[in-house]
């Protein structure tokens, strides 16, 4: 007897699951992932390389393509840095060749390629590498070691002013603001230094941050204390300077002047000045609580976007196929100059629900940088939504967009947990109610999709043991028959071929066979399943989930974030639910960028307090007063003003970026306010006869043109880069605003507020001592 006798033989390939195309046309996709020390861009670049040399290999009707590569954000990234970089250096030629003199201008601003490049030197030795995320990092960085080397160079220049030598006055002038420069790089690395404790998947996607910072000003301090004071002395004329006079360069002490005047009207009406800030600053808070979101990572900058179809359950996957050629031509439709390339996956949701489905699809768009088009992520995914909406075929269709952060999760991710599949799918189908009335949450999906169509068999356990059956001899043979099992197999060249025997597909897909089948039992008799089990048909599920060991289920959600914030939506739709009252044995358990935001925020705000303390406490024991510290840093929440009032008038989220650029802008406040600050106590102990009215102008006046400097140069370096002129990065625009406005709005805070804070505390100081003396004579 032979094979072929009892069965029919096929050499085939195994069924079709899974199908791709690229920009349309058919294609086999390979993902190339590279080693975590890997530079990006060479890679690609070799493999780019490596493609040209092989492609004579290939018939004239095959071709290579590419899509999502991701080094082109690297790319454009250093480009932002060498260009913000370079724009940091003109800047700082101009104005301190306006203020001060070219020699000083030139080697201030070499500054920032040593400190980026010691930089990029000693992060191989921490085990960090220069990625995008340290490149956004030294973007942030930049201002704060300008600013530095501003205040070390104009303290030099201004004892050359006074008639100093060169070398005594670059010995005066470092060692006159060293202790305030030291305390500023200490409070700057104390601030950033709370996020090497964050936790969560947000704590190890910006561990780089930090240690970037510490990094660059470990290096920059050294700079400007041991070798600029040494540049700006080589090749000074002996004598005295009268900057005034030459041409080109800015009468400061006429600017100086005028601002001693305009402080001294201020200070007289110190406690109006003062009383109209804290409205000012109340009324911006008050704003932002009411009017301003919180989102981790907000997706209008975004340049990907994916898009999930659900056709109705039993579809083939030709018919699949051909529906989703409707959705890729809306694609194509987009406006030219939007796409860059798009991916298409039939048969499944790619990772966003793993698993095999032939009525799933999803298609990944990948857009064209920022800067270059006129609409941004959320838009092209509203109007690509109301026209996929006509396409009736598809069941359900869900976008998500990336926004570019580490993987939190959706938006909304609320996991229905229970041993018990009935309550828990009426849980679950409640929250999704509460979901669906909510303004702002959109493409709400749950993981407890059904699959495709099958037969459920149900046994009768009785009849089964009285034909002497087990569930095991019935689920071996269903298998054998209906899935097939691999019995040998056949060497073809250098390939395996394996040989499965199995039902003929005629015999697979009806009914009447199923219940036909006969199953030996441990008599030697042969039962037919029908005799022992009934039948029924339906969707079963498509994956089983479970969530601490118990049955889940996920439901994930997005929110239009001008409406409600993930937060906010997880927490109207859960309230009032009584789990312990309504839904014993159920719980729910909070997950995605609610989670995720909660947690890292959560960990961030104690470090921050430990932060602040450790600020404070530095603050003190440079200035030996437990009062001066707090003028300083109240400072902080001012320069938060020019914040508010920039992501209002750009109708922008506040996000996580825009927070790192709140802690580079805490940095550069702090230095400003303290060697304001620092001038004054030291005015008091060189002229004690000085009244404290005259001792805070001098020092304003003194310190007018460094922090005018710092400012300057460092809000026309972010700017630019806020609004993409020299090219477009969606994860530094965010901080760059935030620094930029925010210093903005603090420099006055600086010249005028903290005068006044002082005034006032030397109001009180005289108050005290007055009360005192008056107590002292009466008692005696």
């Amino acid at each position: 007897m032979r094979v072929r006798d009892l069965a029919i033989v096929k050499d085939a390939f195994e069924p079709e699951k899974i199908r791709s195309r690229m920009n349309g046309r058919t294609a086999i996709s390979f993902l190339v992932y590279k080693k975590e020390s890997a530079d990006i861009i060479r890679t690609v670049e070799r493999i780019k390389a490596f493609v040209d040399e092989n492609q004579h290999r290939l018939p004239d009707s095959v071709r290579i393509e590419y899509s999502n590569d991701v080094s082109q954000n690297v790319d454009n990234r250093l480009r932002v840095v060498l260009y913000n970089g370079a724009l940091g250096l003109i800047l700082v030629l101009v104005m301190l060749a306006l203020f001060l003199d070219l020699r000083s201008a030139i080697w201030v601003a070499m500054g920032i390629p040593v400190a980026l490049l010691g930089t990029i030197f000693l992060l191989p030795m921490f085990g960090a590498y220069l990625d995008s995320i340290a490149l956004g990092a030294m973007i942030l960085v930049i201002g704060i070691i300008v600013d530095d080397g501003i205040v070390v160079a104009e303290n030099i220049w201004r004892y050359r002013e006074q008639g100093l030598m060169p070398l005594n006055a670059a010995v005066e002038g470092a060692s006159a603001v060293f202790a305030p420069v030291a305390t500023t790089s200490l409070t700057t690395a104390l601030a950033f230094a709370p996020m090497f404790f964050m936790t969560g998947t947000l704590g190890d996607f910006i561990f780089v941050i930090p240690l970037v910072v510490l990094l660059a000003l470990l290096v920059s301090f050294t700079e400007l204390t041991v070798a600029l004071p040494a540049h700006l002395i080589w090749g000074v004329k002996q004598g005295s300077l009268d900057t005034a006079r030459e041409p080109g360069r800015f009468d400061i002490e006429a600017i100086k002047r005028s601002f001693g005047n305009l402080l001294e009207g201020m200070l007289r009406w110190r406690y109006t000045v003062i009383a109209v800030a804290f409205v000012v600053l109340m009324s911006a808070f008050g704003y932002a609580a009411r009017y301003m979101d919180f989102v981790l990572f907000p997706t209008q900058s975004a340049d990907r976007f994916y898009v999930l179809a659900e056709l109705p359950t039993g579809s083939s996957l030709d018919h699949t196929s051909a529906t989703i050629r409707r959705l890729e031509a809306l694609v194509e439709d987009l406006p030219a100059g939007e796409v860059e390339s798009y991916v298409t996956r039939i048969g499944g949701l790619g990772d966003y629900f793993p698993g095999e489905n032939e009525h799933w699809a999803y298609v990944g768009v990948f857009l064209t940088p920022f800067a270059t088009r006129e609409r941004n992520a959320d838009a092209i995914v509203e109007d690509l939504r109301a026209r996929g909406e006509a396409i009736d075929e598809i069941d359900r269709l869900g976008f998500i967009v990336d926004s570019g952060g580490p993987p939190v999760g959706r938006p909304i991710t609320i996991r229905v947990v229970g041993s018990d599949d009935i309550r828990r799918v009426e849980l679950a189908e409640l929250v999704v109610q509460r979901l669906e009335q909510l303004d702002g949450v959109k493409d709400i999906d749950r993981d407890d999709k059904k699959g495709k169509e099958q037969i459920s068999i149900d046994i009768d356990y009785i009849r089964l043991a009285d034909q002497g059956l087990t569930v095991s001899d019935i689920a071996r043979n269903v298998r054998l028959a209906f899935d097939g099992e691999v019995v040998t197999s056949v060497r073809y060249g250098d390939e395996d071929v394996d040989f499965r025997v199995l039902f003929e597909e005629s015999a697979r897909s009806s009914l009447d066979t199923l219940a036909d089948l006969v199953i030996p039992n441990a008599r030697g008799d042969f039962v037919r399943l029908e005799e022992v089990a009934e039948f029924s048909i339906g969707a079963g599920p498509s994956n089983v989930y479970h969530f601490d060991n118990e049955r889940a289920i996920t439901i994930t959600a997005d929110v239009i974030k001008d409406v409600i914030t993930p937060l906010a939506a997880t927490e109207r739709a859960l309230q009032d639910i009584d789990l312990d009252e309504d839904w014993p044995g159920m719980r729910l358990a909070v997950g995605g960028e609610a989670e995720e935001s909660a947690e890292s925020m959560g960990s961030l705000v104690v470090a921050f307090i430990a932060a602040g303390i450790g600020i404070y406490l530095l603050l003190v024991l440079l200035f030996n007063s437990l009062t001066q510290p707090v003028m300083v840093m109240i400072a902080i929440p001012f320069g938060l003003v020019g914040v508010i009032l920039a992501f209002a008038l750009h109708q922008q989220a506040f996000g996580f970026l825009a927070m790192l650029g709140v802690v580079g802008l805490t940095g550069i406040v702090v230095n400003d306010s303290l060697i304001l600050v620092n001038l004054v106590n030291r005015l008091r102990e060189i002229q004690p006869d000085l009244s404290a009215h005259d001792r805070i102008v001098d020092a304003a006046r003194t310190r007018l043109r460094p922090i005018v400097l710092t400012s300057i140069t460092t809000v026309a370096g972010l700017l630019p880069m806020a609004y993409g002129l020299g090219g477009s990065d969606p994860f530094s625009a965010p901080m760059a605003l935030a620094m930029g406005y925010g210093i903005l709005f603090a420099t006055p805070i600086t010249l005028v507020l903290i005068p006044c804070l002082l005034a006032v505390l030397d109001d009180l100081y005289r108050i005290s001592r007055h009360l005192h003396k008056k107590s002292a004579l009466a008692s005696h």
